[in-house]
């Protein structure tokens, strides 16, 4: 009966290979190609070189297109976001067999406006990015009278270096303008004290392949033509004829497709001997920590508890003053529910499922050994946050159940036994909504200065689709789970020996599995010093975790927001990165056991969200060393530019604020119920 069905299934695998063998066809997204098959050359985006954030559409140029023709360039999700829409610029190029030299491409007829959009890109060193098989390159779009640039090729991995004396930017394209012309239409005159503008005409594409793989493209822009023969001041001067050519020529080579991108990894700059210094400074940080939490349990928790276990009955009654004191005071409130629990479990619900995207982004990006492009990983970042929702509504659900869920809202019996679709919603909600608040301002000052990074309308539906029909009901279902499953029984309230008037508006007094029973009346907070204020606290919890990241940090934001190889570096040590990422969890869930350790011992119950806060301010140094690097270490400025960076550090800030204050919490709140659990209590 099995080899039947053994050849049952045989026979269907073939027929299915069989139907689907004609789709697979040889082309750029296979990265295969066969002789003579079109390679297309996508013209991507360009901009200025001293501001590479300042991006537009490479045709916002009067650039024209060849004969060529293909079918728009299919955009992913994670292109669209990033605002890469390239466009075939219309070389006719075939798989293995070379053009001829200075082959015509198209004429550009370029009236006094389109001259004058192309001469201010060439004064403010203007550089473009093309694309042929998912390979960028980058080459200028001319140079001005008197200026050299050190090399006009650019190859696959490596762009065009910066000109000689490159001129300052002009004060309307710094503030994220497209480059045009005067009011009145007409050229800018040729004076002393603006060079001459030569456009380069001729693009020299040299490619080398292995067997039917592209694995290099080397591009040359050459043959420059100069823009303003004679100083133009009537808008109806005729039009300047602009002949754009070509030549393409193939090479073979015997480096293989794994390596293709090796030449965009800056290994002399991501590997360079501070980095492996930042490594022993956070580490040595880390072993700081953890001997700092050894000292207090083993030394400060022992005194503690031999202290407590001894007879009061054998001391002498002069020796009580203080016997008391300490965080055994405060058993009967250090399980109380705290302030907003909702808003709390909706942070630790987030907080868990950004540790999941950031722990599978991770391992998705150091897997893929050709290194794919930042789109790539962008969409797989959105649709792996999409189907991790579940682990969000369970951890806030079970969280929020644990401290009595929906019992002290109002709304009568029927509201309170929904309270966990609320948390849901309130959880699945809390990370988008504050990052699509922050995305849509940028998007709209994006829109407004015509930058290449706007984010289409189709777009934000297919986010806002993703959110309706994937994230929300899946935390809906993972709060059902985490409820029923995960957050333990309640308990009565005659175990607490109060009435039900009296906890009417407490939500969740106590639960199954915590070790004291709650009082329904909170204790006083006493007297303490400044050091031990939850607010001093919560600042000084997070200056160790940030010092043991920040050098992270930096080449983090040289990799996406610095000029390094066309404006960004292929960011390729996800080892670092990961290895930085659990340092920095396990300082932060150091530094939050101590703040709890310090608030109790203190007198103080309130410990939920100073540990919470306590990790999660060190995002907050984060952002502020992410403003001292705009402000001395990058060449950005602008309006645009400045929005566009300090709103997605902001995004970025917040999510690692809301992580790490997640296992910030989670540690501590471990470390408590250890306490709490081998203590004599009355």
């Amino acid at each position: 009966m099995y080899p039947r069905r053994i050849n049952w299934l045989l026979a269907a695998a073939c027929i299915l290979l069989a139907v689907l063998t004609p789709a697979v066809r040889a082309d750029e997204r296979s990265h295969r190609y066969t002789a003579g098959e079109e390679v297309v050359v996508w013209a991507s985006t360009v901009g200025p070189f001293a501001n590479s954030a300042e991006t537009y559409d490479f045709f916002s140029l009067p650039y024209c297109n060849g004969p060529a023709t293909a079918a728009p360039k299919h955009d992913t999700l994670g292109e669209a976001l990033l605002g890469l829409a390239p466009v075939n610029l219309g070389v006719p190029a075939r798989f293995g067999a070379s053009s001829a030299p200075n082959s015509l491409l198209c004429t550009a007829s370029l009236d006094p406006n389109r001259v004058a959009a192309f001469t201010r890109a060439v004064r403010e060193a203007y550089r473009f990015q093309l694309v042929v098989d998912d390979l960028p390159v980058w080459g200028w779009v001319g140079r001005t009278s008197g200026e050299h640039h050190d090399s006009s090729s650019s190859s696959s991995g490596s762009a065009p270096r910066a000109p000689a004396a490159a001129p300052a930017s002009n004060a309307s394209l710094a503030t994220g303008a497209v480059p045009t012309t005067n009011t009145s239409g007409a050229r800018d005159a040729t004076t002393p004290s603006q060079p001459r503008a030569y456009l380069y005409t001729h693009f020299d594409f040299r490619i080398s392949t292995n067997n039917d793989r592209i694995i290099h493209v080397n591009l040359t822009t050459t043959n420059p033509r100069l823009l303003d023969p004679l100083p133009l001041v009537d808008a109806a001067a005729p039009a300047l004829a602009v002949n754009f050519t070509y030549t393409v020529a193939f090479s073979t080579t015997t480096v293989p497709f794994s390596q293709r991108f090796e030449k965009y990894l800056d290994a002399g700059f991501f590997e360079h001997r501070v980095h492996w210094f930042s490594l022993a400074n956070s580490l040595l940080l880390l072993a700081f920590l953890v001997a700092l939490v050894v000292a207090i349990l083993v030394r400060s928790l022992r005194r503690d508890f031999a202290r407590y276990d001894v007879d009061i009955f054998d001391m002498d009654r002069d020796l009580l003053d203080g016997y008391d004191a300490g965080w055994r005071q405060v058993h009967a409130d250090v399980f109380r529910a705290p302030p907003r629990t909702d808003l709390l479990a909706a942070c630790l619900g987030s907080g868990a499922q950004l540790a999941t995207l950031a722990i599978a982004t991770i391992a998705y990006s150091a897997a893929d050994a050709a290194y794919k492009e930042i789109a790539d990983g962008v969409t797989a970042a959105v649709f792996i946050y999409a189907v991790t929702s579940g682990v969000n509504g369970a951890v806030s659900a079970a969280y929020c159940a644990r401290y009595g869920g929906g019992s002290g809202s109002g709304g009568g019996s029927g509201a309170r036994r929904q309270w966990w679709v609320r948390q849901a919603l309130l959880s699945a909600a809390l990370v988008p909504a504050a990052s699509c608040a922050v995305f849509f301002a940028v998007n709209l000052v994006a829109i407004a200065t015509h930058s290449a990074r706007a984010i289409p309308f189709t777009s934000m539906v297919s986010l806002a689709a993703i959110f309706v029909f994937l994230v929300v009901p899946l935390t809906v279902i993972g709060a059902a789970v985490g409820r029923h499953y995960f957050g333990g029984a309640r308990v009565s309230l005659s175990m607490l020996g109060a009435s039900s008037t009296t906890l009417a508006g407490m939500a969740g007094a106590a639960m199954a599995g915590f070790p004291c029973r709650v009082s329904p009346i909170p204790r006083p907070i006493p007297d303490r010093t400044w050091h031990t204020h939850p607010w001093v606290l919560v600042l000084a919890g997070g200056v160790l975790p940030f010092a043991s990241i920040f050098i992270e940090q930096y080449f983090l934001l040289t990799a996406v927001f610095g000029y390094r190889a066309g404006g960004a570096a292929y960011y390729y040590i996800y080892g670092w990165l990961a290895l930085a990422l659990v340092l920095v969890l396990a300082s932060c869930a150091c530094c939050s056991t101590v703040v709890a350790y310090v608030l109790l011992n203190a007198e103080d119950h309130r410990w939920h969200w100073a540990s919470f806060c306590a990790s999660a301010s060190t995002a907050a140094y984060m952002f502020v060393y992410a403003a001292y690097y705009y402000a001395f270490k990058s060449q950005m400025h602008g309006l645009f530019q400045t929005v566009f960076y300090f709103g997605y550090t902001l995004a970025a800030c917040g999510c690692m604020a809301v992580l790490l204050g997640t296992v910030g919490h989670l540690a501590a709140t471990a470390f408590v119920l250890k306490l709490y659990r081998n203590v004599k209590l009355d």
